[in-house]
C-alpha cells in the first residue's frame, strides 16, 4: 500500500484526491496548504487523513511513498526540490504547466535524478481514452501518413491549457523532437489566472523533426469548437472534440467513422489515476522512464517558451531554445501591460 501526500488543497488537489480514493493499491494519509482551512476541509472529506499547514511539516512528520504538487506554478519547482530532499518518496506526481521557465524545469529534473525518485508532471491527457483511440486509428493508418496536427483552446494560452496541447501533439506524433517554432502572441486586456500573466491570443506554427507540422490556437477568437485535436494525414482527417456531444470522429477515403469509445469517463480524475497507476508500474520495475517523466515535461515547456520566444523576438526559433527565462515575463518587462491597449 503506497501512502500518499498532497501539496495544494485546491480544486485540482481535491481532484487529485478522489483519483486515489478510487484506487486500491493506495492511501491517501496527509494533505497540505498554506491555507489551513483548505487542507483541514480536504481531510475531512477522507477517513484517517491528516492536515498540516506546511508542507516541511508534513513530509517530516509523515512516511511517504507519493507526492502530489498542485500549487500554482509558481512555486512548483520550490516544491519538488523540498520532496525531492526528503526520504521515501519514490514517485511525484506535480501539476501542469511543469514550471515557470526552463531553468526551474531542470532544476526539477535534476532534483528527481539525483534522489532517484520518478517525476512525472500531470499531461494525463496522454491516458484518456479519445486521445488514445485516436492515436491507434492513426497507427493502423485510417487516414494514411500524418502530415499536420491542429489544436485549440478557446478563453485559455499557451502556458496553462496549451501545454496539454503541444504535450497531446508530441504524443500523436511519437514524441519526435520539435526542430522549429514560429508564433505571435496578443494581449489586449490584462488576462491573469492561477496568479500569473497570459496572452488573451496566440498563433503558433510548430515544426517536427520528421515533417510533421502543428499548429496551436489560443484565446478568445477560436472558430467552431473551443477545445479539440485535429490529425490531418493523406488519406483523411481524425478529429478529437471537434463536434458536440460527438468525441472522437474520422473522415477517411472508406467513409465517415464515429468509433465508440471503450471508456465512457474521460473525466479528469480518472485520467489522473491512470496516470498515476501507470508511474506506479514503472518505479515497482524499478525505471524513471515513463511518458509523463520530468524529461518529456520539460521537452513540453521547452516548446511552449519557444512560442514565446519566437513572439518576443519576431522570428523563427530553433531548439534547442537557448533563453531560460520567461520570454513573456521578459516582454511584459520590456513593453508593460498589457501588450497591446484595446481600442
Amino acid at each position: 500500500m503506497y501512502r500518499v501526500g498532497i501539496i495544494g488543497c485546491g480544486e485540482i488537489g481535491q481532484h487529485h484526491a478522489k483519483a486515489y480514493a478510487a484506487m486500491p493499491d493506495v492511501q491517501l494519509v496527509a494533505v497540505s496548504d498554506v491555507v489551513a482551512e483548505a487542507a483541514t476541509a480536504l481531510a475531512k472529506q477522507y477517513e484517517g487523513v491528516t492536515a498540516y499547514q506546511g508542507h516541511q511539516e508534513m513530509l517530516e512528520k509523515e512516511a511517504l511513498d507519493v507526492v502530489s504538487v498542485c500549487t500554482w506554478p509558481q512555486v512548483r519547482a520550490m516544491l519538488v526540490s523540498d520532496v525531492c530532499r526528503h526520504g521515501g518518496v519514490r514517485l511525484i506526481y506535480a501539476e501542469k504547466p511543469m514550471a515557470m521557465n526552463l531553468k526551474e524545469a531542470d532544476a526539477m529534473v535534476e532534483a528527481a535524478r539525483q534522489a532517484g525518485i520518478l517525476l512525472v508532471v500531470g499531461h494525463q491527457r496522454r491516458y484518456g481514452a479519445r486521445w488514445r483511440q485516436a492515436k491507434e486509428m492513426l497507427h493502423e493508418g485510417a487516414i494514411g501518413q500524418l502530415i499536420r496536427i491542429e489544436a485549440a483552446c478557446e478563453g485559455w494560452d499557451a502556458f496553462q491549457w496549451g501545454t496539454h496541447w503541444v504535450d497531446i501533439m508530441r504524443f500523436f506524433n511519437d514524441d519526435q523532437p520539435v526542430d522549429w517554432v514560429l508564433a505571435q502572441v496578443d494581449r489586449r486586456w490584462d488576462r491573469i489566472r492561477f496568479g500569473h500573466r497570459m496572452e488573451t491570443e496566440c498563433i503558433a506554427q510548430i515544426g517536427f523533426h520528421n515533417g510533421v507540422r502543428a499548429v496551436l490556437e489560443t484565446g478568445d477568437h477560436i472558430v467552431g469548437a473551443g477545445f479539440y485535436n485535429r490529425l490531418i494525414g493523406t488519406d483523411g482527417m481524425i478529429e478529437v472534440d471537434a463536434a458536440k456531444k460527438i468525441p472522437l470522429r474520422a473522415f477517411t477515403r472508406t467513409g465517415y467513422i464515429v468509433p465508440e469509445l471503450r471508456d465512457a469517463e474521460p473525466n479528469f480524475p480518472s485520467e489522473v489515476g491512470r496516470a498515476i497507476s501507470s508511474a506506479l508500474r514503472t518505479v515497482e520495475a524499478g525505471s524513471l522512464e515513463h511518458p509523463l517523466n520530468g524529461a518529456s515535461a520539460r521537452a513540453t515547456t521547452e516548446v511552449v517558451m519557444a512560442i514565446y520566444e519566437s513572439a518576443r523576438i519576431g522570428r523563427l526559433v530553433e531548439l534547442p531554445l537557448q533563453q531560460n527565462d520567461s520570454p513573456l515575463g521578459l516582454m511584459l518587462g520590456r513593453v508593460g501591460v498589457p501588450l497591446v491597449v484595446a481600442p
